[in-house]
């Protein structure tokens, strides 16, 4: 008797771990289905290259790490930390953007272009804690800054009414504010948008990517993170969504200690310096860029610069985790435009002798 209970035992438990085996590898299958390569993804409908001379108007090189915006016109608006370029869809060079500098007009740091009504272009810079508006020429039209204490730090977002809403950091009361909203005459309105100095320490950043959807909502991520905040405009916040990617890794706990211990960081040259920055950078997934197609999707790009490495989240607007990409060493997103084209910058291009751009414009692959 003890044989056929000892048997069926074996039986039933064999058939449990085989109905789990099952359960296991239904999830590993839906995983493996939720995640593509990247031109699955991504369908690639044109490539542009956008040249130039062998030395700009404003001195400024062509980087790896440029931003860009697209005007009504398609042309293609290309910043760079200390200046940036105007360029029609064919290639060529329009006019330049700033040079390099503290005076009105210059740059030491600035973000992402922002494209707003009459194809005015919003750029923020952290180096001169600056806001400058140029025309589509290129010509400085306006300027401001913000309010005492806050340091724009990524790109901003204008809305229809030329509301701006800068991406930021302003400490206050032990948190920090990450967005700060303006009228259209520069008057300071509010700020929204917080992160504990904890949670700030943890991310070790409190950079915040926004976007801004036609049903006039903005989506928030900051870097280090994977949850998305969805805000109305007076800046409340409507709900939290994010799920980890496959190879999302968060940032450590701790900073190393080369960085906390002022004996240790007395010793340290700068190279010595920029290699443990890098080696810790390299060591978790950095939160690169917001984005929003046709008003339905967000794509989202993780990564790290250093090991240059990209992957990329796609989620509806409504909250819904969609799919995501493998790794790629090749693509890194620039932008959208009106009609939900994503733009990826090559970057094998930027390894070649040649001077400029090479964009690849794509459609969502869903």
């Amino acid at each position: 008797m003890k044989d056929i209970r000892k048997y069926l035992f074996l039986v039933v438990l064999g058939i449990l771990m085989i109905c789990c085996g099952c359960v296991l590898n239904k999830k590993e299958i839906a995983s493996t289905r939720n995640i593509v390569s990247f031109d699955r993804l991504f369908k690639k409908e044109k490539e542009y290259v956008l040249r130039l001379p062998e030395i700009p108007e404003n001195g400024v090189k062509p980087t790896k790490y440029v931003f860009c915006g697209i005007n009504s016109k398609g042309e293609f608006v290309m910043m760079e930390p200390r200046g940036g370029f105007v360029f029609s869809q064919d290639g060529k060079l329009l006019t330049t953007l700033g040079t390099k500098g503290k005076k009105l007009g210059q740059f030491i740091y600035a973000a992402k272009p922002t494209i707003g009504p009459a194809d005015k272009i919003y750029i923020s810079d952290t180096g001169t804690n600056r806001i400058s508006i140029f025309n589509a020429k290129g010509e400085l039209i306006d300027y401001f800054n913000p309010i005492a204490g806050y340091i724009p730090l990524s790109p901003l977002v204008v809305d229809k009414k030329g509301n701006i809403y800068i991406s930021g950091s302003m400490k206050e009361d032990e948190k920090y504010y990450t967005i700060s909203k303006y009228d259209s005459a520069f008057e300071y309105i509010s700020s929204f948008c917080t992160i504990s100095e904890k949670e700030a320490r943890k991310a070790g950043s409190v950079n915040t990517f926004i976007a801004l959807s036609k049903n006039a909502y903005i989506y928030a991520i900051q870097n280090g993170s994977y949850n998305i905040k969805k805000y109305s405009l007076e800046g409340a916040l409507i709900e939290e969504f994010g799920d980890a990617p496959k190879w999302y890794v968060s940032p450590p706990e701790t900073l190393p200690q080369a960085f906390t211990d002022t004996t240790i960081m007395k010793t340290l040259t700068s190279a010595q310096s920029d290699s443990i920055s890098n080696l810790w950078i390299s060591s978790w997934t950095l939160t690169i860029d917001l984005e929003i197609a046709l008003d339905k999707f967000i794509i989202v790009e993780y990564g790290n610069f250093i090991t240059g490495k990209f992957f990329y989240q796609i989620y509806t607007t409504k909250g819904k985790s969609l799919i995501g990409t493998d790794k790629t060493s090749q693509y890194y997103l620039l932008t959208t435009d009106k009609e939900g084209f994503i733009y990826f910058l090559d970057w094998d291009y930027m390894n070649t002798d040649e001077r400029g751009y090479k964009i690849i414009k794509c459609s969502l692959n869903l």
